[in-house]
């Protein structure tokens, strides 16, 4: 299949920002839908014309180009036409996570310092709190109604508003990190590695037919990119408030949705939903999935069930896509998360920093012509990321453990902190996973490290049982693992669980499981 991710740089001259794409195909489409929510349509001439009026009616509050503006909200039809305005104006659209704690939050605004705020009502109560205690003032611009509301911004704008120019090297964006192993931090893109994502993502057979069907948070950076590309090439995005299995299946169906941007756990759902076989999903051309381990168990059933190619990535929020993968055209390959994408290199070094060979695991690092720019107020962990080679070019360090094979497929064994280190042998949490997804008992499965006496760290399993089997006691279950697995891979212990601690894109929060194991049963033997 001819789809490809190119993330090679952009000259300056050829540079065309994303605010400008917008008003360019605009122009051309007024009246074709661009943004589809809940049944109602936002046109193209009604996005451009909106994104316009936010950037001058944040003009007209005082704010100047370069001034850093948060979106605190649920997904919304809004949430592109005021994303697309801040940036359109020249600020930092700075997109804050609605799962954070009222702590998180205060960290997270005392960091980025908006001079102003969107956000919808439900999080007013909590934002005005967190602001006092940060002692900060930035304007409060509510969306859906409240005391100043985003019509009335756009109201008090004008139809004669003139954008700044927008130089390659603007801040575009700044995405806060996960945080599921340390505090959050603030990632900072510029409008040149956004327009290179756009257009390189755009390249995987959109185009102003295409309805891409998003359903993760539109302050995460899967989501994004998604909207970036859909509108790169003129198509339509159409945005579900929250992922639900039932109502994603019908909305594939009833708007013949072509494109898919998933997280493995979401495709885990729909193929267990009992409408999937019946779903009408014959327009799906790629199903892009990213943002965790997708089990190659998993790849093989979305390709079998599912029309349309299977593209996984591998990469980074600091870097973007760093690997790229048609999984159909490569069966064989199916454990892998591709080869490098057009424009980025990998490559994989050792403790002590110097690049390994073939097949030789250690720690993966990647780049692109889509890196960031820094990390917001952090040069510290900035320059921690940062790898050279002998050529002297920067790399980004993954934190995650892999190996390049003699095809150069890539293949991540796990993250770096997560790896299990067993008196003295380490341990990839992933292959003894894939050990235990292999019994019928087991829909999700994550391992850990605890505290050995014995070891240093032993492996641990957290499993969600699955119900539609005959069920089997968590000691029996561990007797079957261990008696499959290396001698030194063998599990400490097995609990089950109802479901796994996930964050807002699915990944399996191993930190919270690790510490409620330690704080119950301390040091295993």
């Amino acid at each position: 299949m001819s789809l490809q991710v190119d993330l090679s740089h952009i000259d300056a001259t050829a540079f065309c920002s994303l605010p400008a794409r917008l008003q360019e195909i605009a122009k051309r489409q007024p009246h074709r839908p661009a943004i589809l929510f809940e049944g109602n349509e936002i046109s193209w001439g009604q996005l451009a014309r909106h994104a316009r009026l936010i950037a001058g009616g944040l003009a007209n509050l005082g704010l100047k180009p370069g001034e850093r503006v948060a979106i605190l909200s649920r997904n919304c039809g809004e949430y592109s036409e005021i994303f697309m305005g801040v940036v359109s104006g020249g600020y930092c659209a700075v997109t804050l996570p609605t799962m954070a704690s009222a702590e998180t939050l205060g960290v997270l605004l005392g960091d980025c310092r908006p001079a102003a705020i969107f956000i919808s009502k439900e999080y007013e109560e909590l934002a005005a709190s967190v602001l006092q205690v940060a002692n900060l003032k930035p304007a409060l611009i509510s969306i859906g109604g409240g005391v100043f509301s985003c019509a009335e911004l756009m109201a008090q704008s004008s139809e004669n508003y003139q954008p700044p120019k927008i130089e390659p090297q603007r801040e575009f964006n700044t995405v806060y990190s996960s945080g599921t192993t340390s505090t959050p931090k603030g990632i900072v893109h510029s409008h040149l590695t956004r327009a290179v994502m756009s257009k390189g993502l755009a390249g995987l057979n959109f185009d102003r037919s295409s309805i891409t069907l998003i359903s993760t948070p539109l302050y995460t950076n899967l989501s994004l990119p998604a909207f970036f590309a859909t509108l790169w090439a003129g198509g339509a995005a159409l945005i579900m408030p929250k992922f639900d299995a039932a109502q994603f299946l019908r909305l594939a169906s009833s708007h013949r949705a072509s494109h898919f941007f998933l997280v493995p756990v979401q495709v885990q759902r729909l193929l267990a939903d009992p409408a999937f076989a019946t779903t009408d999903l014959s327009a799906t051309k790629l199903k892009y999935v990213a943002g965790s381990r997708f089990d190659p168990a998993l790849k093989k059933a979305a390709i079998d069930q599912w029309p349309g190619a299977l593209f996984e990535v591998y990469g980074m929020t600091e870097g973007a896509p760093l690997s790229s993968f048609v999984v159909n055209d490569h069966p064989e390959k199916i454990e892998s998360v591709g080869r490098p994408a057009v424009g980025s290199v990998i490559k994989i070094i050792g403790d002590d920093g110097k690049e390994l060979g073939v097949n030789t695991p250690g720690e993966i690092v990647g780049r692109s012509g889509a890196m960031m720019m820094g990390y917001n107020n952090r040069p510290d962990a900035t320059k921690e990321l940062i790898w050279s080679d002998v050529d002297g070019s920067i790399f980004f360090r993954s934190g995650d453990i892999g190996k390049l094979d003699e095809d150069g497929f890539l293949y991540v064994l796990d993250r770096k902190k997560d790896m299990i280190i067993s008196g003295g042998l380490n341990i990839y949490a992933s292959d003894i996973e894939a050990v235990i997804a292999d019994h019928p008992i087991v829909a999700e499965v994550a391992v850990v490290a605890v505290p050995s006496k014995e070891w240093g760290e032993s492996p641990f399993a957290c499993v969600v049982a699955n119900s539609g089997v005959p069920q089997v006691e968590a000691a029996e279950l561990l007797q079957w693992i261990n008696d499959r697995v290396a001698k030194y891979q063998r599990l400490a212990g097995l609990k089950y669980y109802d479901t796994l601690p996930r964050n807002a894109l699915g990944k399996v929060l191993k930190k919270e499981l690790r510490m409620e194991i330690v704080a119950k049963a301390g040091t295993v033997s």
